[in-house]
């Protein structure tokens, strides 16, 4: 059991089959009694570690005292049992991520799946009473699930559920499934969307993402060709909104309750919608990412802080003490490096941007001496670092790549 911050809070063993054969086969029972301090807030993960292929959890006996708890994986595969009834916790957990998910189920011949039904949070069918065909070979059913902004929790039952080789989400990855609905309710707030921007190419018309509910962006389009006036609208979030050459940004809020939004940019210039989360938190530079090699024009872009009156962006070079700044209108949360590109001399600098008298977080980006310089990994010492000789050694090497 590992703590939140890493610590080791309680191990065990259980013992080996001793079954060293290549063929599958259900080993002996084995109870755990898994009992520790919880001396830190969050969530403790357990790891199991093993040389078998599978692991099979009866977490339908399990009992849990002072305790929520659940299964975190990408693919779940169900043996013995009969009846099945979980809960899935399905949040939107990364700026952008389309609403709807497909539900992936493996069966072969010795499956038996009868009776699949999924409730959403709102208690609204996504599935009622699906039997999959059965077959001979390997098969594969797509079950569609429209996610809800009632919540994040989807109770999914069958009546027979044996044998299913895999369950999976494709598009979504690692998700959760808890024995009961009180465990499910205990993590649904530890896992807040990901991601601070996010640019969608136009023309184009997109369904619902997630941009989470009460969130403020300040939305911005970048045109494809930056010499060609523009002037058009484009439905964001509900809202018919006008964008032009003179006045290419806007603030927007997401609705308090829909963490999904459609985005019609079908009457679109040619170029790029680009979201970038606005707060009244200090500005946070968010690309290029901190320790970036600018080889090329590239643009600063940083958080957008609403009603502030505008930004200064202070750069300083790291092994020179140079430094300098610049300034930005309110809706102008990006520089690009040829404004500047004159007074950027090669080596480290650190940038960050102040907006009403707050200053962000500090990031880094390189200038190289030469066009053609690369990041590269310097390893396999020879003499090994941190090592102590007590001649000249016959070789100093290393290796870069």
């Amino acid at each position: 059991i590992i703590s939140p911050s890493g610590k080791t809070a309680w191990e065990g063993a259980c013992q080996d089959d001793g079954d060293e054969g290549t063929a599958w086969k259900k080993g002996p029972r084995q109870q755990v009694k898994v009992e520790f301090d919880a001396t830190e807030e969050g969530i403790y993960r357990m790891n199991c570690n093993t040389a078998s292929h599978d692991i099979h959890l009866l977490f339908d006996r399990a009992t849990v005292k002072n305790a929520a708890w659940g299964f975190s994986a990408s693919s779940y595969r169900f043996s013995g049992g009969g009846r099945f009834t979980g809960y899935l916790l399905l949040p939107p957990r990364n700026l952008g991520e389309e609403q709807e998910q497909m539900l992936q189920l493996s069966t072969y011949v010795h499956s038996r799946v009868k009776s699949i039904s999924i409730t959403g949070p709102d208690g609204a069918k996504l599935v009622d009473s699906l039997t999959p065909p059965r077959s001979e070979k390997m098969a594969y059913h797509e079950i569609s699930l429209k996610r809800s902004s009632a919540g994040c929790i989807y109770k999914m039952e069958a009546e027979q559920f044996v044998d299913v080789v895999s369950v999976i989400l494709p598009k979504y990855g690692e998700y959760m499934i808890f024995p009961e609905e009180r465990f499910a309710r205990r993590f649904a707030d530890e896992f807040p969307m990901a991601g601070s921007s996010l640019e969608l190419k136009s023309p184009a018309v997109y369904t619902p993402r997630a941009f989470g509910a009460k969130r403020g962006y300040q939305v911005t389009f970048l045109p494809a060709d930056k010499t060609k006036p523009f002037d058009f609208k484009a439905t964001l979030f509900g809202q018919s909104l006008q964008f032009t050459r003179e006045k290419p940004s806007i603030i927007l809020n997401v609705p308090e309750t829909d963490d999904f939004q459609a985005v019609d940019l079908s009457g679109a210039a040619e170029g790029r919608m680009e979201f970038v989360l606005a707060s009244d938190a200090a500005p946070t530079p968010l690309a290029p990412a901190t320790g970036s090699l600018l080889d090329k024009p590239t643009s600063l872009v940083w958080s957008a802080v609403p009603k502030s009156g505008g930004y200064e962006v202070a750069f300083t070079n790291v092994n020179t003490g140079a430094n300098f700044s610049m300034k930005r209108a309110a809706l102008q949360n990006r520089l690009n490096t040829e404004e500047i590109s004159s007074r950027l001399t090669p080596g480290v600098w650190r940038w960050s941007v102040t907006a009403a008298g707050r200053r962000g977080n500090e990031a880094f980006f390189i200038v190289p001496q030469r066009k053609l310089t690369r990041l590269a990994y310097i390893h396999d010492f020879t003499p090994a670092r941190d090592s102590k000789v007590d001649s000249a050694p016959g070789q100093v090497a290393c290796s870069i790549g």
